[in-house]
């Protein structure tokens, strides 16, 4: 199914997959969601009584119990939980906080199912494609495994191998989460207002252009370009003729994850600055920022030298969303509450009606705790663009998808 394909009908889901809706119904119950489920017309057909809950998992908030639903619910749920924890605008910091915990790891595969899957792909066999090829993974997760390797020039690689069958394990969970989706908004007016059906419309693009590697390889070849050579900042080069939609090659950087940087130590201050700098040239000159820029995804070498991976995901801005996000950025040194306002309803669709008062008065409130102090140096900066984001899911003030993941 391409992206363009019409979805399946409400009836046509819930007819195939009958089975697998009333399995998924029994762990949202179980969760201690049975009594939302049986407010929609499918939860009635699904069961006579509300399935009985987990008494184990009583007493623990909501954020927790979701978080711990969608991680039962396997790799497609989990992804859809880490997309929504990037979105402040939508949810609340406990809500937040509890999706960020979810974790993408997945069990290693047989060397043989990955061996398979590469021959297939690259057309070949593995002795042929690679002078040597590890069988212990570098790492594991939901959509693929990756394994060192050595191309037949002698380059150190990495291979990103895509796991057999998950594609199309992926994009049945697609259909049903656009169900639920779909039956959520027409059951619960809360629903509507969130906008539940175009978060998961949003979602699926994502995660089918992330299942596509190709994509990644584009993505890689695009930042590259962009990268300045007097910069100590890179990303992994890229072998198209070793890689296909499911399998990617890509140069091995021998580094390690900033979070062992040294606190306070000289290096670390540099390779912060590196950061920021690359960040800062992302948005405001690229358009084209990182879009999952966590430790794990930004490596240092000895030398110094930053390496971004993991580009499956990235987040693009207009220049008219760049120009936005400077007179967003004068009118928050400039004590410009008015501004703001303005810009932040311009840069999103408002879900209800917006007092602007209030929210101009609760603009001055963050701008006063997070910037209003004396030495620029010392500006909460990241502070500041944490709590713009939720103030914009305060007013329910919908960012578009790009800005959500950029705050």
């Amino acid at each position: 199914m391409s992206e363009a394909t019409e979805k399946p009908s409400i009836v046509g889901v819930a007819m195939r997959d009958l089975g697998r809706l009333r399995a998924v119904g029994v762990i949202v119950a179980r969760h201690g969601f049975g009594p939302l489920l049986m407010k929609t017309p499918l939860g009635k057909r699904l069961f006579d009584r509300v399935p009985e809950g987990d008494a184990a998992l009583r007493g623990i908030s909501a954020p927790v119990r979701f978080a711990t639903l969608l991680a039962a619910l396997g790799p497609t749920y989990i992804k859809l939980g880490q997309i929504l924890s990037m979105r402040k605008d939508l949810l609340p910091s406990d809500w937040i906080k509890a999706l960020e915990t979810l974790q993408d790891d997945a069990p290693r595969l047989p060397f043989e199912a990955i061996r398979s899957q590469v021959e297939s792909s690259l057309a070949g066999p593995l002795e042929e494609l690679y002078a040597s090829f590890e069988a212990q993974p570098l790492a594991t997760a939901s959509i693929a495994q990756t394994h060192r390797a050595r191309t037949r020039e002698g380059d150190e690689v990495v291979v990103k191998v895509q796991r057999p069958g998950i594609e199309a394990t992926m994009r049945s969970d697609l259909d049903l989460i656009h169900l639920a989706a779909q039956i959520l908004e027409a059951s619960i007016d809360e629903m509507q207002i969130f906008g539940a059906v175009s978060i998961i419309e949003e979602f699926e693009k994502g995660l089918l252009r992330e299942l596509d590697f190709n994509q990644e390889l584009s993505n890689l070849l695009e930042f590259q370009r962009n990268l300045e050579p007097d910069r100590s900042v890179t990303v992994p080069r890229p072998y198209p003729e070793l890689s296909t939609r499911t399998v990617l090659t890509m140069q091995f950087f021998a580094g390690r994850p900033i979070r062992k940087l040294e606190p306070n130590s000289e290096r670390a201050q540099a390779v912060v600055n590196e950061i920021v700098h690359a960040a800062l040239k992302q948005v405001f000159v690229d358009g084209l920022f990182h879009g999952d820029p966590h430790a794990g995804n930004l490596l240092y070498d000895e030398n110094g030298t930053v390496c971004m991976i993991d580009l499956g995901m990235v987040g693009r801005l207009s220049q008219e969303q760049r120009d936005d996000i400077v007179t967003l950025t004068i009118a928050a040194i400039a004590n410009d509450a008015t501004t703001i306002a303005r810009v932040l309803l311009k840069m999103g669709t408002p879900t209800q009606r917006v007092n602007l008062n209030e929210l101009k008065a609760d603009i001055e409130r963050i701008r006063s705790q997070h910037l209003a102090v004396a030495n620029f140096g010392e500006y909460d900066s990241a502070g500041f663009i944490e709590e713009f984001g939720k103030a914009a899911g305060r007013y329910r003030i919908k960012l578009a998808k790009d800005m959500a993941i950029l705050t």
